[in-house]
């Protein structure tokens, strides 16, 4: 299985643009026969909680149909962070992963714990959510519940074999997390994968240094902090790095 992890730079609120550079790293993915690519938190508006309201969209806006093509044109499921609207709080936003898999409907996975800074912008989503790629049980975590050991247990006890977590954090926020990732790794014995993007984050800079630990908690594959794709094969564990 080849996963790829879209360390980009987004573009501050603009779906538009940074719409065509999610198209364009998922095209660099498909060259490649990669079957999983997976973008930042918030990947499609930047993170920015204040502008989160504004820039919400519902799971089945035409924003969206672009990547459900790509996913089945090509056989490849794409991961991607966008605030997603819900009916009942018209005025607060959820912080939505949208899952888009080959020959199946789009679905959309919310954050469950917040950190504190977001209350005042977001919901939490109730339910946890997995899905496959070929034969891998996946588990998406969004960045701060990724950092809460009852979050990587759960996905443990549902026999998860990679948790992704996608992420925006600062250099700071990076190395207490890496150092988590390795022990849940270590610990559930299942692959931990962390993208993060790069550049301005609302009130802080995001560090990139995307990752992949291993079964053991071995840190096997990292970028640094320019906007990259890594892509990782499980089977042969050769790592490729493409710039876009």
């Amino acid at each position: 299985m080849k996963i790829a992890l879209a360390q980009i730079q987004p573009h501050q609120g603009n779906i538009s643009q940074n719409s065509h550079i999610h198209q364009k790293f998922i095209r660099l993915s498909i060259i490649q026969k990669v079957d999983l690519i997976a973008f930042p938190e918030l990947s499609l508006t930047g993170y920015e909680p204040k502008l989160a309201h504004q820039l919400s969209q519902d799971i089945e806006s035409n924003i969206f149909d672009i990547f459900e093509q790509m996913s089945h044109q090509y056989s490849i499921t794409i991961t991607l962070g966008c605030p997603l609207k819900i009916p009942e709080n018209p005025t607060k936003p959820q912080i939505g992963m949208l899952i888009f898999q080959p020959d199946k409907a789009r679905k959309s996975y919310a954050k469950q714990i917040l950190h504190s800074d977001e209350i005042p912008y977001f919901v939490a989503g109730k339910t946890s959510t997995y899905f496959f790629v070929q034969t891998q049980k996946i588990t998406p975590a969004i960045c701060y519940e990724s950092l809460i050991q009852k979050h990587a247990q759960n996905a443990f006890e549902n026999g998860t074999r990679i948790y992704l977590a996608s992420v925006a954090k600062s250099e700071n926020g990076l190395q207490k997390a890496m150092q988590h990732y390795s022990k849940i790794a270590q610990k559930y014995k299942f692959m931990v994968v962390m993208v993060n993007n790069v550049g301005h984050c609302s009130d802080f800079k995001s560090a990139g240094k995307t990752a992949i630990w291993d079964q053991t908690g071995n840190l096997i594959t990292q970028l640094h902090n320019t906007e990259e794709l890594l892509i990782f094969d499980t089977q042969t564990r050769k790592t490729l790095i493409k710039t876009r």
